[in-house]
């Protein structure tokens, strides 16, 4: 793992991160990459962005294999309208990116590619399971109105609502066309996210 530090910010890049990184460019998909990760550092940026306007400070920012993990001092008490603002941040920058990108790039087809790659990151990320965006989110709404104690067992109980037909669905697919594995990887990583959350 590198380990470095700019701006009072502590920034960790881990092997895996590059091993992903690696295995994309390797088999010749750089489009792929660009169409991926620039929706997904428009997302992080967003997070960064309502951060700083709301006065937060950023203690961590973790590269990990599927996601980057920005984690903010703990110096304060939590304001919980500024958590969701920050929690949130990213869909909006996914949101304000896809219609700017609509509605002033003659749409394109590679352009409609990327409006596409950032809606679906945006709503992935509002899935609330785990430590995806709507998860942080459903997390401090049960600690907002008092379900604190019992706020990791809501939580994993809707993930694993919201898992069980998303595999279904997954293995339906699969027996239809053995090609069609997509949702597969999603999947499994989803299910990972609320095991080790």
């Amino acid at each position: 793992m590198i380990r470095f530090r700019l701006f009072g910010v502590e920034f960790f890049i881990s092997f895996w991160f590059f091993a992903v990184l690696g295995f994309i460019l390797i088999t010749g998909r750089e489009a792929l990459a660009f169409y991926l990760l620039l929706p997904v550092l428009i997302h992080e940026c967003g997070h960064l962005l309502v951060m700083a306007v709301c006065g937060m400070r950023i203690k961590t920012v973790r590269f990990l294999a599927f996601c980057i993990d920005i984690r903010r001092c703990e110096d304060r008490l939590p304001s919980y309208g500024k958590d969701i603002a920050a929690a949130l941040g990213g869909v909006l920058a996914n949101f304000a990116a896809a219609g700017l990108l609509y509605f002033f790039a003659f749409q394109s087809m590679r352009m409609m590619l990327m409006v596409s790659v950032n809606i679906a990151v945006a709503l992935f990320n509002l899935v609330p399971i785990g430590r995806l965006d709507g998860g942080r989110v459903m997390g401090l709404l049960l600690a907002r109105f008092g379900a604190l104690e019992n706020g990791a067992h809501i939580s994993k109980l809707c993930s694993f609502l919201l898992l069980v037909p998303l595999f279904a669905l997954t293995i339906f697919l699969i027996l239809q066309d053995a090609y069609n594995t997509p949702l597969l990887p999603v999947c499994l990583y989803l299910a990972g996210m609320v095991i080790y959350s």
